[in-house]
C-alpha cells in the first residue's frame, strides 16, 4: 500500500513513479494498493489501459507514440481493464468508478478541475476585457 506517492513529487517524477510501480504489478504479478488525489496518476493510470486496449486491437503502440511524439508514454507498460480497480472512499461508502477500455472517468475529480478551469476563462476573460477598455 502506498499513501498518497504524489506528495513532493516534480509531476515527471510521478509519471516515472508509476512506470516502475506498472512494470512491478505487470512483470511480477504483484498486487499494489494507491490512495491518490493527483490527476496526473489517474491520468496516467488510464493511458495504461489505453495502451492496453490498442495492443489487444493489435495497433503498434509505439509507432502511435513516436508519430505524436507523446513524451512519459512507455510503449512496454500497459494494463488490462481486468487488472484495475479504481475506488472513491466517501467517509460512508466505496464506489467502484469501474474501468472499461477508455479507462476511467474520475468523476470527482473531473467536476473540481472542470469547475477550477471554467472559473480560470471567466476570470481571464474579465481581464482582457478590463485592459481593453
Amino acid at each position: 500500500m502506498i499513501d498518497e506517492p504524489e506528495v513532493n513529487l516534480h509531476p515527471e517524477n510521478q509519471i516515472r513513479l508509476m512506470d516502475i510501480l506498472a512494470q512491478f504489478v505487470t512483470e511480477y504479478d504483484n498486487r499494489v494498493l494507491i490512495t491518490t488525489h493527483s490527476p496526473i496518476l489517474t491520468g496516467i493510470l488510464n493511458n495504461y489501459v489505453y495502451l492496453h486496449t490498442l495492443k489487444s486491437y493489435h495497433v503498434d503502440v509505439t509507432k502511435i507514440i513516436e508519430d505524436n511524439q507523446l513524451k512519459n508514454l512507455n510503449p512496454e507498460i500497459s494494463i488490462a481493464k481486468e487488472d484495475l480497480g479504481v475506488y472513491f472512499f466517501t467517509g460512508d461508502q466505496i464506489i467502484d468508478y469501474g474501468t472499461s477500455q477508455y479507462g476511467v472517468y474520475f468523476r470527482n475529480f473531473k467536476e473540481v478541475i472542470n469547475s477550477v478551469q471554467k472559473s480560470g476563462e471567466i476570470l481571464t476573460n474579465h481581464i482582457y476585457l478590463a485592459e481593453n477598455e
